[in-house]
């Protein structure tokens, strides 16, 4: 790496939030006259071009599909690991803006941080962390200044607490706008100090979930969280696998964050009253509710009788994202869903994991929906018929994302998917424990859809994953890298199941 280009690295780094750096990059990198560099340019240009798109302008979807081809061709060309050298996971996402967003570190990795050559082409403002020791070296790591979202994908025990503590206190997450604690082993007291502290009064997005290992924690971590004024600019709340009073659960709506609140998750919640669904029902009748977005309500016993399904539109014009993943809903609330005029604002429905058998995807031929990027039906007791019938719907146009796992829909499913003339953009399907055999797979790969999904998920199904590395070069186009994929998954899956020697 020479000089300059150390130094213009150093400059975006140094400013993360503004393009200017980026984009004089760019130009360095065109002016070089190398291929890996000039593409590098391209990309960079063409990534912050789709972070200022919304999802729905007419120029997305062809702009984000030169983004993902770049990528795919020559983006191990842009970032060189020195042989022998461990690869890190980091990828790329439309908010990225040229440059690598988001990584999973260890403690280790951040010990040689400025060792690892993906790491100068990474902004790494989303930071998971898959350990964290004592005397963890992220404390003091200036580039520490640049996260905005932080996560953890690994449970902090007790033990680890005064050092997380020390992390959450560093001046260097003055800026942090998203924090993630879902994987963390907190207690109450542990909720109360993280929700005081000054360093959070600019948090946008806060997830808490209990572990449950130390005990539940409810009542005591959430009137922490409604009464302190720190968290008044908070705009996003997860609450995952806690036990709740019905007052305390009652009394979000007095938050002061509450009238901002544009994303709502609850995952798993218990009350202390048989029915939680009435609760969160009075909560989004609540007029001081903000302008939610997003709504996500994940196995909290919700059923068709507490869900008023033609007034949600109507009360969160803005929303977008909707997910109603294992609840006691059936084909009439979806039905309703599909049926309805504000469905046509819908970027992401996730219904999976209720049970949804019967003729109700008859109305994907009508629905207004017709913007949908990421539809989830996985374990809906969809059949062969139902996915004819969602196969034949226009509205499969806007797709981009496609999960139907976990449905019995055979050979006779996948001939259909094969067949619809609505699938023009989808990038990925899954369809994990579907019933499908060596037929399906070659009809699916005989498809247009071979030349434009980048990711499918067909474990599961009737036949051995070692018949698809076999066949998945000749029948998907699949690289080394992509079959060499397959065949590590398959090496585990074998070194779990086989006795041990």
């Amino acid at each position: 790496m020479t000089s300059d280009e150390r130094a213009l690295l150093e400059a975006i780094h140094t400013d993360p939030d503004e393009d200017a750096p980026r984009l004089v990059y760019a130009d360095w990198l065109e002016e070089s006259g190398t291929v890996p560099n000039q593409t590098r340019a391209e990309f960079i240009r063409c990534h912050i071009r789709l972070a200022q798109l919304d999802e729905l302008d007419p120029a997305y979807d062809s702009l984000d599909a030169r983004c993902r081809e770049l990528v795919r061709s020559h983006g191990d060309t842009w970032t060189k690991v020195e042989e022998g050298a461990k690869q890190r996971f980091f990828g790329y996402d439309e908010g990225g803006r040229g440059f690598e967003k988001y990584g999973m570190l260890s403690d280790t990795d951040l010990e040689n941080a400025e060792s690892l050559p993906e790491l100068k082409h990474c902004v790494l403002s989303e930071l998971h962390l898959y350990n964290l020791m004592p005397d963890s070296p992220l404390i003091a790591w200036p580039r520490l200044r640049n996260v905005r979202k932080l996560s953890f994908y690994c449970e902090c025990y007790e033990r680890d607490m005064p050092t997380l503590r020390r992390l959450l206190a560093s001046p260097g997450l003055a800026q942090l706008e998203e924090l993630d604690l879902e994987n963390s082993d907190l207690n109450d007291e542990d909720v109360e100090w993280i929700v005081r502290h000054p360093n959070f009064v600019r948090l946008k997005t806060l997830a808490l979930g209990s572990t449950r290992s130390r005990g539940y924690y409810g009542d005591r971590s959430i009137s922490a969280i409604v009464g302190t004024n720190t968290l008044r600019n908070l705009e996003g709340l997860r609450l995952r696998g806690m036990t709740l009073s019905s007052s305390v659960l009652r009394s979000v709506a007095r938050a002061p964050f509450y009238p901002r609140l544009r994303a709502l998750r609850f995952d798993d919640l218990r009350c202390d009253e048989t029915l939680i669904g009435p609760i969160v029902e009075e909560l989004l009748e609540d007029a001081r509710l903000g302008p939610l977005d997003t709504l996500q309500l994940r196995y909290i016993d919700m059923s068709d009788d507490s869900l008023a399904v033609e007034t949600l539109g109507l009360r969160f014009p803005r929303l977008r994202r909707l997910d109603f993943r294992e609840n006691r809903l059936t084909s009439e609330t979806a039905a309703r869903i599909v049926s309805s005029p504000w469905s046509a604002r819908l970027v992401e429905l996730d219904l999976s994991e209720n049970d949804l058998h019967g003729d109700w995807l008859r109305q994907f031929r009508s629905t207004a929906m017709n913007s949908v990027r990421n539809l989830q039906l996985r374990h809906c007791g969809l059949t062969p018929g139902n996915i004819e019938q969602l196969a034949a719907s226009p509205a499969l146009r806007s797709v981009r994302t496609l999960d139907l796992s976990n449905n019995p829909i055979g050979d006779k499913g996948a001939r259909a998917l094969a067949r619809s003339r609505h699938l023009e953009y989808l990038r990925s399907i899954r369809l994990q424990s579907c019933g499908i055999g060596p037929e399906g797979v070659r009809a699916l790969a005989a498809s247009p859809l071979k030349a434009r999904i980048t990711a499918y998920d067909l474990d599961y199904n009737g036949f051995e994953r070692r018949w698809l590395i076999a066949n998945g070069a000749e029948l998907f186009g699949w690289d080394e890298r992509d079959i060499d994929f397959l065949q590590a998954t398959e090496d585990m899956m074998e070194s779990i199941l086989s006795p041990t020697q």
